[in-house]
């Protein structure tokens, strides 16, 4: 099991508390023990003379939130840059800040530019490194290239992105690590991203590319930050939870450098707040959208790592914070009136009596369009279409360009396929459950049988890390008789354009209910 009794475990409840000291020694023993939790306070530089103190920040998983959304929480990366520099000045010798990844993707205003605009607030932020995580890849790598340009000071750090087949060379993308240097110390900053989540990605978005399995490369890396880079301090910002960074392992003593390889762990992708500690090592994830920040203090004494304090703060108080203005600069530059104007146009009305669109209806209302747009472009044959269903539920009404893009708004382009077994489509539309569009309902699927089918490509592309098709087995190529290079937003937008009012009602009918085992 991945937690065993010796995982010191802390659920971060919002009414509670959030501060929880961990005391270790992190260089002096090999102990399997976990830290202990007491009540002491943050410590400041003047309380103790002869320690130096670090304080650690980070954000995961923002998606994309630009704009301030106060129904949510989400404070936008203007009143969250505010609220950074802040902290900072409680111990200017001492600030790091990192972002552990998922940083662009997700919303109409970081999609129209594809991440130029937060990628361009990193450098302002001070942000030391942006870690990779699956998302950055949904535009290509082209698009990772592309936003490196735009910054500076900024690292994007991938420690286990190879090239593929050639997979001793590292990825040009990224970086394995960083140092710095704080108050006299040396810091060195390891990026790297979950191994599996490569299948979290559209599969020709990586296809040469390859994530090796993170452990050894953070022990050897952290070897080398100490041993060959002089590193006082070593710490981990990995775009994955804690329960899949091998926790145990990398926080073991080193018997190459004598300290553990790590002080420290920021996770992210799981979107959860952690607070937990292995063998006196804090691992911390804040979260989603900038609503947290995730705070490491890391004691300095005597040539060791004395104590850690974990934080995730500022939830409901970042948005108390004026906005910062070289930030809106950036915004400002990219939000003209036109854009406003564009992405408030209303396409059309759906209707519900419940008041929303439930992610699956919105893959039914897509799977729908899909249908219909294929058929104007001539391809008649189609048995069904498929999809994976809405990013998020919204409000429904009135839909705008913004809304349509926010419940929809990852970049996939349709295939059609022929010759895909009735095996696959059972396994797709009924163990997986995903929304689909049956083009005749009194037809019965039989999973012996061939049909055509319109699938998004992360589905139809799919493979697993040994790069077989997994989803669709039963894909070839050579069957491949037509894809829809228009994205699922733009897909919904036209068909709204051409019906201007539908209702939730007419994607209740056996077309989208009909396949069962």
């Amino acid at each position: 099991m991945k937690k065993s009794g010796l995982l010191l475990s802390v659920l971060l409840l919002l009414s509670s508390c959030d501060i929880y000291p961990f005391h270790s020694n992190n260089g002096l023993s090999s102990s399997d023990s976990g830290g202990s939790i007491s009540g002491d306070e943050q410590i400041s530089t003047s309380e103790e003379k002869g320690i130096k103190i670090i304080d650690f920040y980070a954000v995961n998983d923002l998606h994309g939130r630009i704009l301030e959304d106060k129904s949510d929480n989400v404070p936008g990366i203007s009143k969250l840059a505010s609220y950074l520099q802040e902290e900072k000045k409680k111990n200017e010798d001492g600030y790091v800040f990192i972002n552990s990844g998922d940083y662009w993707q997700d919303t109409y205003d970081s999609g129209t530019n594809k991440g130029e605009l937060l990628t361009k607030c990193l450098d302002v932020m001070e942000c030391e490194a942006l870690v990779l995580g699956n998302h950055e890849f949904d535009w290509g790598t082209e698009v990772i290239t592309h936003n490196k340009q735009f910054v500076n000071y900024t690292s994007f750090l991938g420690g286990n992105i190879y090239e593929y087949p050639n997979t001793d060379k590292l990825s040009s993308l990224i970086e394995q690590y960083k140092v710095i240097e704080r108050d006299g110390l040396k810091i060195g900053i390891i990026g790297m991203i979950g191994e599996d989540q490569i299948t979290s990605i559209t599969s020709s978005n990586w296809e040469n590319l390859t994530f090796k399995n993170p452990t050894s490369l953070i022990k050897s890396l952290s070897d080398k930050l100490r041993n060959d880079e002089g590193c006082d301090i070593v710490v981990l910002s990995i775009h994955a939870d804690e329960e899949d960074t091998d926790p145990y392992e990398i926080t073991k003593v080193s018997a190459k450098s004598g300290k553990r390889y790590v002080d420290a762990v920021f996770c992210a992708h799981s979107h959860q707040l952690e607070i937990k500690a292995y063998n006196g090592v804090p691992f911390i994830q804040g979260g989603e959208h900038g609503k947290q920040v995730s705070h490491v203090q890391l004691t300095y004494e005597n040539g060791n790592v004395r104590s850690t304090y974990c934080k995730n703060g500022g939830y409901g108080k970042i948005s108390s914070y004026q906005e910062n203005e070289e930030i809106n600069q950036i915004i400002n530059s990219y939000f003209d009136e036109k854009y406003i104007n564009n992405k408030n146009v209303v396409l059309g009305e759906i209707e519900s009596s419940g008041g929303y669109l439930s992610k699956s209806v919105i893959g039914r209302i897509q799977a729908k369009a899909t249908y219909e747009r294929l058929i104007d472009l001539g391809y008649e044959d189609i048995d069904i279409v498929i999809n994976n269903g809405g990013r998020s539920s919204v409000d429904s009404g009135s839909m705008t360009k913004e809304k349509i893009f926010n419940m929809t708004p990852f970049t996939n382009y349709t295939y059609v396929v022929s010759n895909i077994s009735g095996k696959d489509i059972i396994a797709e539309c009924v163990d997986y459950s995903n929304p689909y569009y049956w083009s005749d309902p009194n037809l019965e699927l039989n999973e012996n049988e061939y049909y055509t089918v319109a699938c998004i490509d992360y589905m139809m592309l799919h493979k697993n890390t040994y790069r077989q098709y997994n989803y669709f087995s039963s894909y070839k190529e050579s069957n491949v008789e037509y894809i829809l290079k228009e994205y699922p937003n733009e897909v919904i937008e036209n068909y709204l354009l051409e019906n201007k009012t539908i209702s939730i009602n007419q994607f209740m009918s056996p077309n989208y209910t009909c396949i069962s085992n």
